[in-house]
């Protein structure tokens, strides 16, 4: 029954958050072939297993797998729901932001444009959702190389979330993450450091995702600090980072790999040579 199946997907939702990935996976799956059996190939209702499924190949870093499903989550409510639904903005912002994720920001480009057109159609243009979408394609562009388009981009996205009569913390703080690392990258160890405390601050809210976010925002102001020489301060903003960890859900491996490379770094600088190929083999490891 597709009630089954709608149990299903909210037990793989809660098994994802709970670091059990491979039952999570094992369940949605499963309820794909319920609803598939009962409503067809193109139910609308399936593009929130797809939806639920990409969450979770993500999380294991099968980003190929994850690409797929946001791909046939897009299609579905493309075809079901029309040209302006909201599950397809929902889908194809999350096939732009697998697109950057995988090194390929300019196959992202047209997915998030898209995806902004319909929440500025169905929403308006300032609304959370709509930031959110506009600063994941400032990233794209940014790091298509149009990094001045790319940065405004992202600069009115975190005004919009500033400016809204209800917050957003955790994708507020996600949005300013993007503009930092870019200028991380960019070789702006002082904005971004900037940036990465405005984003801990945002990301000061109760629940695992502000959590995350704040971990997040205090590894980036430890790579920062690093990148300016201040190797006292980016050491305790790391463990500020591994103290907040203590709360979090193995299920967030690039936060983990991110700490472990930031381990190495450290050692690096201290002169620990044996401490920092110890922190880039557990990095390795965690990316296998």
């Amino acid at each position: 029954h597709v009630r089954v199946a709608a149990t299903m997907t909210g037990m793989s939702r809660a098994l994802r958050r709970n670091g059990d990935l491979q039952r999570a996976e094992e369940m949605v799956r499963s309820a794909l072939q319920i609803r598939k059996a009962v409503l067809g190939a193109d139910d609308l209702s399936l593009g929130l297993d797809y939806n639920a499924l990409m969450a979770i190949l993500r999380a294991r870093r099968d980003y190929d797998g994850a690409l797929a499903a946001a791909q046939e989550a897009a299609r579905i409510a493309r075809v079901t729901g029309g040209p302006y639904h909201h599950q397809l903005e929902v889908n194809l912002a999350a096939v732009g932001t697998l697109y950057t994720l995988m090194g390929r920001p300019r196959e992202a480009l047209a997915p998030l444009a898209e995806a902004i057109r319909i929440n500025e159609r169905i929403r308006s243009p300032e609304h959370l959702q709509t930031a959110t979408a506009r600063g994941s394609y400032g990233e794209a562009l940014a790091r298509s190389g149009n990094w001045l388009e790319g940065a405004a981009q992202l600069r009115r996205a975190i005004r919009s979330f500033e400016q809204a009569d209800m917050r957003d913390p955790e994708f507020e703080s996600a949005t300013i993450a993007k503009l930092a690392r870019l200028q991380l990258e960019r070789g702006d160890p002082v904005s971004a450091l900037g940036l990465f405390q405005a984003m801990g601050r945002s990301a000061q809210t109760p629940g695992a995702r502000g959590v995350n976010q704040q971990a997040r925002a205090a590894a980036g102001e430890a790579r920062s600090l690093a990148a300016l020489g201040r190797n006292e301060a980016a050491a305790a903003a790391l463990t500020r980072a591994r103290a907040l960890t203590v709360d979090l859900t193995p299920s967030d491996a690039e936060l983990q790999i991110d700490l472990q490379l930031l381990d190495a770094l450290m050692a690096l600088r201290n002169g620990d040579m044996a401490l920092a190929r110890q922190g880039l083999g557990q990095s390795q490891l965690a990316m296998r």
